[in-house]
């Protein structure tokens, strides 16, 4: 029997790691509907993802009980170094980001496995 040790994948997901929050399925169209209400587009112009990344600038990933919204700060399994300054920036890029959207979620680091 042989034995793996370490990250597996496939070509169905890719880990992340984003400075953010998490929003449950039931929150995701109250979400898009409010980014695109400050956003002042109508809802239908744009899909999901599309209105996070222009007109949020926004990063997200979406896993099977919702979708990860915020900084993306590693993608895959690439190695990442990262200073307690460069996490504060992000930290505090986000939080500005969704004082501005009116996101009320605490800023989080979350790391998983996306669909791709």
């Amino acid at each position: 029997m042989k034995i793996r040790k370490g990250f597996v994948s496939n070509s169905s997901s890719s880990s992340f790691v984003i400075i953010g929050a998490h929003f449950n399925c039931d929150e995701v169209d109250k979400l898009i509907e409010s980014l695109c209400k400050k956003a002042d587009v109508k809802y239908e112009e744009f899909d999901q993802c599309e209105m996070l990344e222009t007109a949020c600038s926004l990063d997200y990933e979406w896993m099977n009980d919702g979708l990860v919204v915020g900084d993306r700060v590693a993608y895959g399994d690439d190695l990442i170094e990262l200073t307690i300054i460069d996490i504060q920036s992000a930290v505090d890029k986000v939080k500005q980001k969704f004082k501005e959207y009116k996101i009320e979620k605490e800023v989080k680091l979350i790391s998983g496995e996306g669909e791709c």
